[in-house]
């Protein structure tokens, strides 16, 4: 890693074309990786600090599910099952770490990518830490909901794809959903065709939630932090931290998490992230709400035909069975 590109480090010109660079990427593949966004000091401390949280207790996923998932509450839990541990809303508990998201979501380069990709005063939901557990069977491919930008951060050094999010690249364009696919894709058959979020630690991927991604089969235990954004006019599950929290981080970082500004509070939880002056690339902008639609005389029709069928026997399957 050779640190953090901004534009201290060759003004303008320098970071106009890094971003310009993971654009390209991004918009071809719907996924782009970047190894000099962190300093050295800054992926060491988080690398550090993200171990510490994570040996905190937790709770049975299943538990966690009854009590917490999709509330509106700001909580520090700890949650786990047989394949993975997380930590959920830590953002305001640990100063050093808070410091470093900080510089990392005021870099110019960082900046710029998510601007680009969703306009001015794009929101941040919730950030997770995520152990792949040593054994991990992983985890299918699947697509996250419209509107959304994912960023992770490596916290571990992951050499390889053993324990990493995988991408199936292009697949953010592709004229179906993946639930229409009607088969459950498994990532290690399908390594040669995936990009990994692998790397040194303090790699940053940026990625389209509408990408095809799953978590690869390891050995070894890999960490990595993940983050969701989301874009103008974009809707998401509001995520509300309380005062004391959004007076513990920076500026930029209140203003991601703060539900009570630049967003229309919906009912049922929900938050419409509002219009700005800054609008996004058009067509970045497109991806990220996944509006690709398949011509009448597709393949993409046939294979979302396919896939209906079988779901309706597959259904009437188990109607009868269950008689």
């Amino acid at each position: 890693m050779t640190g953090s590109v901004s534009k201290e480090d060759g003004g303008d010109a320098l970071v106009a074309a890094r971003v310009k660079q993971l654009l390209s990427t991004l918009e071809r593949d719907g996924v782009a990786l970047a190894s000099d966004l962190m300093s050295p000091e800054d992926a060491t401390a988080l690398t550090e600090r993200c171990q510490a949280l994570l040996e905190r207790e937790a709770l049975p996923f299943d538990e966690y599910v009854k009590k917490n998932r999709g509330a509106t509450d700001y909580n520090l839990v700890n949650y786990k099952s047989k394949d993975w541990t997380i930590v959920t809303d830590f953002l305001g508990s640990d100063p050093v770490v808070d410091a470093s998201m900080e510089r990392l979501v005021q870099n110019d380069v960082v900046r710029g990518v998510l601007q680009s990709v969703m306009g001015e005063g794009y929101k941040l939901r919730q950030v997770n830490i995520r152990r792949h557990d040593a054994g991990s069977k992983g985890q299918s491919l699947h697509q996250d909901g419209r509107g959304g930008l994912g960023m992770s951060i490596i916290t571990s050094d992951t050499p390889g794809p053993e324990g990493a999010t995988v991408f199936l690249p292009g697949s953010h364009r592709w004229p179906i959903q993946y639930s229409d696919f009607g088969v459950d894709l498994k990532t290690r058959p399908l390594r040669r065709w995936l990009t990994s979020a692998s790397g040194k630690a303090g790699t940053v991927a940026f990625w389209y939630r509408r990408t095809w991604h799953g978590r690869f089969p390891g050995a070894d235990p890999r960490t990595a932090m993940f983050w969701s954004f989301w874009g103008q006019g974009a809707t998401y599950q509001r995520h509300d931290p309380p005062e004391s929290i959004l007076d513990a981080v920076g500026p930029e970082l209140r203003r991601l998490m703060d539900t009570g500004a630049g967003v229309k509070r919906l009912e049922n939880g929900k938050a419409q992230v509002l219009d700005a002056p800054e609008k996004p690339d058009p067509e970045l902008a497109r991806l990220l709400f996944g509006k690709n639609e398949a011509t009448t005389l597709s393949p993409w029709r046939l294979v979302s035909g396919m896939a209906q069928v079988r779901r309706r026997a597959i259904a009437g399957v188990r109607s009868v069975r269950n008689r």
